[in-house]
């Protein structure tokens, strides 16, 4: 996809976080790099991206924060251009 820059790498461990990937964002003013981005893919299932988040723990409840938030559209744009990246590897 134009305007959006990807670079993915691979993890090397037996977990099911298999890469993990910084996007670049091309705009009018300037560049925006979201870093945190990582794809996960479990068992025979197919990978999938997981957006950064920042987490919380409080009276020992964790809570998860997007660091990123986009519409459905373009968080399903961003997602293809890191798992087209992905299978490259």
């Amino acid at each position: 996809m134009d305007g959006i820059i990807t670079e993915v790498r691979p993890i090397e461990s037996a977990g099911s976080i298999k890469a993990v990937a910084t996007v670049t964002f091309q705009t009018p003013l300037d560049e925006i790099t979201v870093n945190g981005f990582k794809v996960i893919q479990k068992d025979t299932e197919e990978p999938w991206v997981g957006f950064p988040q920042n987490s919380v723990c409080k009276d020992g409840n964790t809570r998860y924060f997007p660091i990123l938030e986009v519409s459905k559209k373009m968080k399903r744009q961003i997602a293809d251009v890191i798992l087209a990246e992905f299978r490259k590897l």
